[in-house]
């Protein structure tokens, strides 16, 4: 005896589109997902916390011309004390932090120009 198939409804809107190269996938999302931060483009003149932390040094100030590689602060976490250095030469704009201070995750510590 054959089966029999049964009719399954399903609201449109739940379902979302996404493109990866020349394919389309439909697929659910959850609610955190349609919600969510969009994704924004670092600005590479604004160096950022990549760990939560506490500044235990600050090597700059304010004017000062920095080279590629060179050491601006160290941001103690874990235990280790992780090199904050420039990524390419320029001039120190703003400082956000001080030392002493707790940053979190993407905290933007130093603007360069």
């Amino acid at each position: 005896m054959a089966k029999k198939k049964e009719n399954i409804k399903i609201k449109d809107d739940e379902f979302e589109d996404f493109r990866v190269g020349d394919t389309i996938y439909r697929t659910k999302t959850t609610k955190s997902y349609r919600e969510r931060k969009p994704y924004q483009v670092p600005n590479p003149r604004r160096l950022s916390a990549f760990i939560p932390g506490t500044i235990a040094e600050i090597n700059v100030k304010i004017g000062d011309k920095v080279k590629s590689g060179e050491i601006m602060m160290l941001l103690e976490a874990m235990k280790m004390k992780n090199q904050v250095k420039a990524p390419f030469d320029g001039i120190v704009k703003n400082i956000f932090v001080k030392v002493g201070q707790v940053v979190a995750k993407d905290f933007i510590m130093v603007e360069l120009k």
